[in-house]
C-alpha cells in the first residue's frame, strides 16, 4: 500500500470514528430526553384577562392536575405535592384519569387525593379511565376522595366564593345529563372542568343554547401528544388521533379559553418524548 492509499485509509477510519461518536452522542441525548420526559414535572404558568371577571377573583391562582394515572415511582407523589404547594394555589382542579384502567391502583391515587385538600379546596371530575374501572374500584375511588374532602362533580354546577364575589364552576365527566347543570348557572363568569379537549366546541355551543357561556374550559386527556418534535404539536392523542389539534397550553374555541394540560402521569406502557409531565398554574386577571 503506497503512501496515498494509507492516507485515504486513515481518513476513512477517522470518518467511521466520527460517525460512531455522533451516533453515541445522539443516543445519549435521546435517552436523556426520554428519562426527563417521564420523570420531570414542569410547572406551566398561564394567565388570561377577562372583562367579566369579578374583582374578588383578580389574581386568583388555580393549579390543574390531570391524568395522574396512579403514576408509580418512589417519592413521586411527594414531589408532585410539593410542586403544587410551591404554586400557592387558591383552588386545585383535577381533570380526570387519576386512576389508570390498565394498571389500576386506587389506593395510590387516593394517597395523592388525601394530601391535596390540606393545600386548598379541590374539585375533581372523572375521565374515561375511571369509568372503565370496575364498579367496586370506581366507588372506592369516589368515596375515598369525598372522605378526604375532595369535591367530586358529576355533571353538576357549584359556585366558588372569593373576597365576597362568586363565579360558577361546572364539572362534566361525560356529555350526558348536562342541560340541568347549564340551566343552574347564574354567575357572569363560568369555568368548566371536563376531561376531553375535543368536546370544548360541543360544550361551548350547548352553553349558549341555555343562555350562558363558558369562559374557561380546563381539560387533559391528550398527554401532550406523547411524542413532541420540532414543528409537530404532538404525534398522537386519544380522542383526536394522529397530529392532534389540542395538546398543550391555551386555545380559543368559540370565545372559550380552552386549557389543555399534558398531565402528570403515563397510562399503561405508554411513554413520552420531549413531553415532560406538567402542572398548570393558571392565574385569573381582570
Amino acid at each position: 500500500m503506497n503512501t496515498e492509499e494509507k492516507k485515504q485509509s486513515r481518513l476513512t477510519k477517522k470518518q467511521k470514528r466520527n460517525i460512531i461518536i455522533v451516533i453515541i452522542v445522539l443516543a445519549v441525548m435521546v435517552l436523556a430526553d426520554f428519562v426527563w420526559s417521564n420523570t420531570y414535572i414542569e410547572v406551566k404558568k398561564l394567565s388570561a384577562h377577562f372583562d367579566n371577571l369579578p374583582e374578588g377573583f383578580e389574581g386568583c391562582k388555580i393549579v390543574q392536575i390531570s391524568d395522574f394515572h396512579n403514576e408509580w415511582g418512589k417519592g413521586y407523589i411527594d414531589r408532585l405535592t410539593e410542586k403544587v404547594k410551591d404554586c400557592e394555589p387558591d383552588y386545585i382542579f383535577v381533570t380526570g384519569d387519576s386512576v389508570d384502567q390498565i394498571f389500576p391502583d386506587v389506593d395510590r391515587s387516593l394517597e395523592l387525593m388525601k394530601k391535596l385538600p390540606d393545600i386548598c379546596p379541590v374539585y375533581l371530575v372523572m375521565g374515561n379511565h375511571e369509568y372503565n374501572l370496575s364498579q367496586e374500584e370506581r366507588e372506592q375511588f369516589v368515596s375515598g376522595c369525598e372522605s378526604y374532602g375532595v369535591n367530586v362533580l358529576y355533571n353538576e354546577h357549584t359556585t366558588l366564593t372569593r373576597n365576597g364575589d362568586t363565579i360558577s364552576l361546572l364539572g362534566f365527566d361525560n356529555m350526558e345529563n348536562d342541560s340541568e347543570a347549564f340551566s343552574q348557572v347564574t354567575e357572569d363568569f363560568v369555568i368548566l372542568l371536563n376531561h376531553y379537549p375535543e368536546d370544548c366546541n360541543y360544550f361551548s355551543k350547548t352553553a349558549v343554547q341555555y343562555g350562558t357561556h363558558i369562559d374557561i374550559d380546563f381539560t387533559g386527556h391528550a398527554h401532550g401528544g406523547l411524542i413532541r418534535l420540532p414543528l409537530v404539536n404532538g404525534l398522537y392523542a386519544p380522542g383526536q388521533g394522529l397530529f392532534p389539534k389540542y395538546t398543550d397550553g391555551t386555545y380559543n374555541v368559540n370565545d372559550t379559553t380552552l386549557v389543555v394540560s399534558r398531565g402528570v402521569g403515563n397510562s399503561g406502557w405508554t411513554q413520552r418524548f420531549s413531553d415532560p409531565f406538567e402542572l398548570v398554574l393558571f392565574t385569573l386577571e381582570k
